[in-house]
């Protein structure tokens, strides 16, 4: 068991440095993904945990639809390709977590977070390609000679949107690390911290620094008072320094304010691509299968499109209504008992679950701008935190502690085996 168990976590510790990767490897980044994937789920099902029985009907019915809209997308081979992309790492949802899972996971999100950062440096000394360009920093739009565009970075993920919330969840684990003092080494997490956000802020994705805020709300919110009150301070403290050192950092700050008054060319674009997405839909309960609204789905230009840049309204249009219930039904399966047990268990489990629930929160709502839930390295990520959410808010077991510590015809052994009681 103990040979399996350190299996399962070396296998677990790979999932986020390989599929994060990936997409700079190319045409070799597919079949390492799912040489991971299925390397993982083979180990996890050898011990499953057990699900609750409302989220394990819920998962069966919304794979069966997936596989019913495989079938109906325009090729069997795009929609086999699809039903891979959403399913390969559903298996993660039985992972048993534990406190030790929980560090290994957390280790491995730092350990990716620094490997795109290494890939940063790279871009910004001309090593590698595929930076971005982006919001205007000095001129005017309309100067195409005397206009400054940001330098977005895309580290190995290719696209600087991807980047800025896998950093944004590596500042989430930092500062709660630090506050609490239960994941690592305050010198290496206080290093991280700074690194990730600055990292963060030079992806130029306001999206994932709105994630970033939102996942802080949710842990000033179930942190106690005074793990919050730090965290609090901290990320301010930590947040303000690049935003009065840098004139491009303050441009995306800045930017955002554009966005939430409707002045941004870039969010305006995709409010209205969603509205025409939403005006031409004509299959609202189950959808059109995987990439069956893109005939005939004009854009703002008069072009077709696939992207979206919406993950629920994606999955609206090709699952329906149908899917959208089960998928949101399945999150809330797991992240309201999540919620209902925070506060139990020691101070690693407890602080386990309010990270999870953190994450969640910040990768849903980068979904509702973004095509993000069935590709990489998302689809990973998704099935990685809802399996972990769900290991690490059963309640405790009193027949199993019972069996545990020997318990014979009334009478408690007073041998109790060696190692933790509780899953």
């Amino acid at each position: 068991m103990r040979r399996e168990g350190a299996a399962l976590h070396r296998a677990l510790f790979l999932v986020l440095p390989v599929t994060t990767v990936a997409p700079a490897l190319g045409p070799a980044g597919t079949p390492l993904r799912v040489l991971v994937a299925v390397a993982v789920a083979a180990l996890v099902l050898k011990a499953p945990a057990r699900l609750r029985p409302g989220t394990a009907g819920v998962l069966i019915v919304f794979v069966l639809l997936l596989m019913a809209e495989a079938l109906g997308a325009p090729s069997l081979e795009y929609g086999m390709v699809r039903l891979l992309n959403w399913v390969m790492f559903v298996p993660l949802l039985f992972v048993r977590g534990d406190d030790r899972t929980l560090r290994v996971l957390c280790a491995s999100l730092l350990v990716a977070c620094w490997i795109q950062l290494a890939g940063v440096a790279l871009q910004h000394t001309g090593y590698i390609r595929g930076t971005w360009g982006g919001l205007v920093v000095s001129g005017s739009v309309l100067d195409a000679e005397g206009r400054t565009l940001l330098t977005r970075y895309t580290g190995f993920l290719g696209n600087p949107n991807d980047l800025g919330l896998l950093l944004g969840l590596g500042v989430m684990v930092c500062l709660i690390g630090l506050v609490s003092r239960v994941y690592a080494r305050r010198a290496g997490i206080v290093v991280s911290l700074a690194a990730f956000t600055w990292g963060l802020f030079v992806t130029g994705s306001r999206g994932a620094i709105l994630g970033l805020v939102v996942g802080l709300v949710v842990v000033v919110a179930l942190l106690r008072p005074r793990h919050a009150a730090a965290v609090t301070v901290v990320g301010a403290l930590v947040g303000v320094v690049p935003v009065l050192t840098s004139d491009s950092v303050r441009r995306v700050i800045d930017s955002i304010g554009s966005i939430l008054g409707g002045r941004d060319a870039s969010a305006s674009f995709r409010s209205t691509l969603w509205r025409e997405q939403l005006r031409v839909n004509d299959a609202w309960f189950f959808g059109n299968g995987f990439g069956g609204y893109v005939a005939g789905s004009p854009t703002t230009s008069g072009t077709t499109t696939g992207t979206i840049d919406n993950a629920w309204l994606k999955l609206l249009l090709e699952a329906g209504l149908a899917g959208c219930v089960l998928l949101a039904g399945l999150v809330l399966s797991v992240v309201v008992p999540l919620l209902r047990a925070r506060r139990e268990g020691n101070d690693v489990t407890s602080v386990g679950r309010v990270l999870v629930t953190a994450g969640l929160a910040m990768v849903l709502w980068r979904s509702l701008s973004a095509d993000l839930l069935d590709v990489n390295p998302w689809n990973a990520i998704l099935w990685l935190m809802l399996g972990l959410g769900s290991s690490l808010a059963r309640p405790v077991d009193v027949l199993r502690i019972g069996t545990a510590v020997g318990v014979k015809h009334g009478r408690v052994a007073t041998e109790v085996p060696k190692g933790r009681l509780l899953p």
